[in-house]
């Protein structure tokens, strides 16, 4: 400072100096206010298309995303697709494999009652055979017994019709000296104790002999006191005539087997063994 100045003009100056300042000031603050404005603009310019860029990129990606998952589900859809497929032909396997099981079966069951109704045919003809065999049989046997009774009845008639001749014609039967003898000698015997003969006599504990034995089995089945009814008595079936006609005493059936023999004796040598036609000759004595 010029000392010799005047302090107002040193005021002066430096209100002016202020004033520079301030101007100055006031131009760097417009200055750089103008280029904060350009930068901010352009800084903004520069958001908006990053912005945009950023929303154009956002919206490719979000397509891309899209497809992406459009393409995703297309291909789930079909392993889906393909899934199902698989289970319905696993079901018509399944389905397949048990109709051919059941066929199998029904099959088989047919086969089994086929056998079954065979054998149970083959069981029923075999059982009717055995039957019929059967059946066969007893007529046979039937018929065999049929013809020994009307044998048996033939020769019982052919017997009584020989007793009946001998009771009508007492001449053919006549009994010869020995047998007049012999009947001489039963009618003292008689006459000594007819009382005693009149009785039964008890069964005689000695054996019976051949062939009587044998000969009243076929006659009377071995029963010496038999009385059926038929007009023939004894274990020998004499008829009551033919009894009396050879020393019999009382009634056949009511004597002794011993007695019953001896009697039997005297008409078998008078008669011969035709006396007892169908037993005789069954015994093979004639």
């Amino acid at each position: 400072m010029d000392p010799f100045r005047t302090p107002d003009t040193s005021i002066r100056a430096h209100q002016r100096a202020s004033r520079r300042v301030r101007g100055m000031r006031l131009a760097v603050g417009a200055t750089a206010l103008g280029v904060l404005l350009v930068g901010t603009a352009a800084a903004a310019s520069d958001l908006g298309t990053t912005e945009a860029g950023r929303d154009s990129a956002s919206d490719r990606g979000d397509v891309d995303l899209i497809g992406r998952m459009a393409h995703a589900n297309s291909l789930k859809a079909r392993e889906d697709y393909n899934e199902r497929l698989d289970v319905e032909w696993s079901k018509l396997v399944a389905r397949t494999e048990l109709i051919s099981i059941h066929r199998k079966e029904k099959a088989a069951a047919e086969a089994k009652r086929a056998a079954e109704e065979a054998a149970a045919e083959k069981e029923a003809a075999r059982t009717a055979a055995a039957e019929r065999a059967k059946r066969q049989e007893l007529e046979a046997a039937e018929a065999d017994r049929a013809a020994k009774i009307a044998k048996a009845q033939k020769a019982a008639a052919a017997r009584r019709a020989e007793d009946a001749e001998q009771d009508t014609e007492p001449a053919e039967a006549a009994p010869s000296d020995a047998d007049r003898l012999i009947a001489a000698a039963a009618e003292a015997r008689a006459s000594a104790g007819s009382a005693a003969a009149a009785a039964p006599a008890p069964a005689a504990s000695a054996p019976i002999g051949e062939p009587w034995a044998s000969l009243a089995h076929c006659e009377s089945t071995g029963n010496w006191s038999i009385n059926t009814g038929n007009g023939y008595y004894g274990g020998l079936q004499f008829s009551l005539s033919t009894w009396r006609a050879f020393g019999g005493q009382g009634m056949p059936h009511e004597n002794s087997p011993q007695a019953q023999i001896e009697v039997a004796k005297r008409v078998q040598a008078s008669q011969g063994w035709g006396a007892w036609p169908a037993c005789t000759r069954k015994l093979g004595l004639r």
